[in-house]
């Protein structure tokens, strides 16, 4: 995967939910990012994850959001806004699709216990220059560079 562009959204009402295919969520805590380990391709990483069908429609991207960010990391973030749409390149697949970026902030974390099954074995809130110091997702970091550009967080 590589990250092939990024856009801030100024005004979301203007995206509608089907340009998205998967949400990302950039959450912090105390000026410290929150990321998971995902025990299942062995690296850290900032929630994520596709949209899953429900009845018909798609869920809501949104809804993706939220239920991934818990789902990973069994936070809750306050006041998810979207602020970025990521393109990424599947190199496997050889197609283009767009990430939804939302931001928001953990007011209270609560304690990460892990269940089998989950994808993610451990979390940690860290400064973003230790970001660069850890095996994080490239394009997770890529896109975490990119929203520091357009975003006072």
């Amino acid at each position: 995967m590589l990250l092939k562009d990024y856009a801030n959204i100024a005004d979301p009402p203007q995206y509608p939910d089907d340009l998205f295919s998967s949400a990302f969520v950039i959450c912090q805590f105390q000026a410290r990012y929150l990321i998971g380990f995902n025990n299942w391709r062995l690296q850290w990483e900032i929630p994520a994850g596709k949209r899953e069908p429900k009845d018909a429609p798609t869920e809501p991207v949104l809804q993706t959001a939220i239920r991934e960010l818990h789902e990973e990391t069994h936070q809750t973030a306050q006041d998810l806004i979207l602020c970025g749409v990521a393109s990424i390149f599947d190199e496997t697949k050889m197609e283009t699709r767009n990430r939804a970026v939302f931001t928001g902030k953990i007011l209270r974390p609560t304690p990460f216990i892990f269940h089998k099954g989950d994808e993610m074995d451990k979390i940690q809130f860290v400064p973003s220059q230790d970001l660069n110091t850890i095996n994080i997702d490239p394009v997770d970091l890529a896109i975490v560079r990119q929203f520091e550009k357009h975003v006072n967080f």
